[in-house]
């Protein structure tokens, strides 16, 4: 990706400040995500193709389709499954060249609405990577898509592409340009010139267009500008050192009558090394203070972001678990799917059987024709019957667990029930006995209220069997 390019011109870069680019969509391992995710599409779409082709019949076509195994879930173009791309504004808006020039305020707010308008333009996922780069002239956003497109038909089934194109402003770079504008127009930025749009009117009308613009790439103009500035230097120079040299001619003639002038222009050439001295002091201490100023810029953004980055990071935990679950699910629909193929092959190997035995007693014979016909008949028709017997059964399985199932519920409402009354007959019973020990009670009484309680006792450690359960 664009962050791990090593080769190309990389002379416009700010090594000292690429440390301070920081993301702030997307994780670490999000390509890894992906790649997990190209895995899996690969083989679902394979299982579909082969399974659709097998519901229509086309068995050598399905076989054919196991031995080419998956391919990649994208159409090949040039431009490959992914897109990459880059949003920033001319370097005066912020204020200047560098970090030391910039306005910290609209390197905030132009961050901010980026953000913005990536995720409310590439929705469901689609938004992979976001990141901020600050070691360049003006701050830009690198960002990464993938768009996941689902298609059905009878002949391939369900197939998830990488397709870029079913994303509109992926399809129409125009009409992304046009809504970046409209995105940002409040904040001062507008879009550049429409020369796509005129060219195409003029072509309509029959009339000449505007003429194509020479594009250079980045790395050719910032040679051509450094060409012309040691143009520049070496002329400079060379009338430094002309005008030095008439001086010095001139001062031969007139030493003598020079020298206050002389003394003067030494102070003042010493006044003015002791400001370049100065300034290059200031210089240095604005270097220095570059990683505090691109610090300041980051400390606004994550002040801003504060509120929202354990909500992300949960979101993104939440996700990482359901996209375990679907993978764990998507390996057992995959074993139950090789368990279906297995039984389809054997069911497809002892159907040939069948048939050559077929073909050979009609070979035998051809007056056993129709015989071996109603033969293979009954015989499938005999499978027939043999599934619908397994479903019926099937069906009175699930009766009779669901009836055992009510059946438990009910016994474990009445358990409940029972055990209930047991904790408030306990506190009962230690009152009755209590009552009994009474020595104003008549002994008759006493003696009841003994026989009493030991039924009591006898029934509530050994209650009484249900006459409806069924004898083991």
């Amino acid at each position: 990706m664009h962050d791990q390019r090593a080769g190309g011109d990389l002379s416009h870069i700010r090594h000292d400040l690429s440390p301070q680019n920081y993301r702030v969509i997307g994780d670490e391992d999000w390509i890894d995500v992906l790649i997990a995710e190209i895995a899996t599409a690969k083989r679902n779409n394979h299982l579909n193709e082969i399974a659709a082709r097998e519901a229509k019949g086309r068995w050598k076509e399905a076989e054919a389709l196991r031995r080419r195994g998956p391919v990649d879930p994208w159409k090949f173009t040039q431009e490959g499954p992914l897109r990459e791309g880059i949003l920033t504004v001319n370097k005066q808006w912020f204020g200047g060249a560098g970090p030391e020039e910039w306005d910290p305020d609209r390197v905030s707010r132009f961050v901010d609405r980026g953000v913005e308008f990536l995720q409310t333009h590439f929705p469901a996922g689609q938004l992979r990577e976001v990141t901020v780069h600050v070691d360049e002239e003006a701050v830009h956003l690198h960002f990464a898509v993938a768009v996941w497109n689902e298609k059905v038909s009878q002949n391939r089934g369900r197939q998830r592409l990488l397709q870029p194109s079913a994303n509109p402003l992926l399809a129409d770079y125009e009409h992304a340009q046009d809504l970046a504008g409209e995105a940002f127009l409040d904040m001062g930025i507008h879009r550049g010139e429409r020369r796509a749009a005129a060219a195409r009117a003029a072509k309509a009308a029959g009339l000449e267009g505007p003429s194509p613009r020479d594009h250079v790439p980045p790395s050719k103009w910032r040679r051509e500008q450094r060409r012309k500035a040691l143009q520049d230097a070496a002329k400079i120079k060379k009338s430094a050192r002309d005008a030095a040299d008439g001086i010095l001619a001139d001062a031969a003639f007139v030493s003598n009558s020079t020298v206050k002038k002389s003394r003067k222009r030494a102070v003042e050439e010493t006044r003015q090394r002791q400001a370049e001295a100065e300034q290059v002091l200031v210089d240095a201490r604005i270097a220095r203070t570059g990683g505090q100023i691109v610090g300041a810029f980051r400390h606004i953004r994550n002040q801003r972001l504060a509120a929202e980055s354990e909500a992300l990071n949960e979101k993104m935990l939440r996700r990482k678990a359901q996209f375990r679950h679907m993978e764990e699910r998507s390996h057992a629909l995959a074993v139950a799917n090789a368990r279906a193929e297995a039984d389809l092959i054997a069911a497809q190997q002892e159907t040939e059987e069948q048939a050559a035995e077929a073909a050979e007693i009609t070979a035998k014979a051809k007056a056993a024709e129709a015989d071996a016909l109603e033969v293979v008949q009954a015989t499938l028709a005999q499978r027939e019957a043999a599934k619908a017997e397994i479903a019926a059964e099937q069906r009175e399985l699930s009766r009779a667990q669901a009836e055992v199932a009510h059946k438990d519920a009910e016994l474990s409402a009445k358990l409940s029930k029972v055990d209930r009354l047991l904790r408030h007959l306990e506190p009962l019973l230690r009152r009755m006995i209590g009552w009994l020990k009474r020595p104003d009670l008549p002994g008759e009484i006493v003696k009841e209220g003994n026989e009493i309680l030991s039924e009591a006792h006898v029934l509530i450690s050994d209650p009484p069997s249900d006459p409806n359960a069924p004898q083991g």
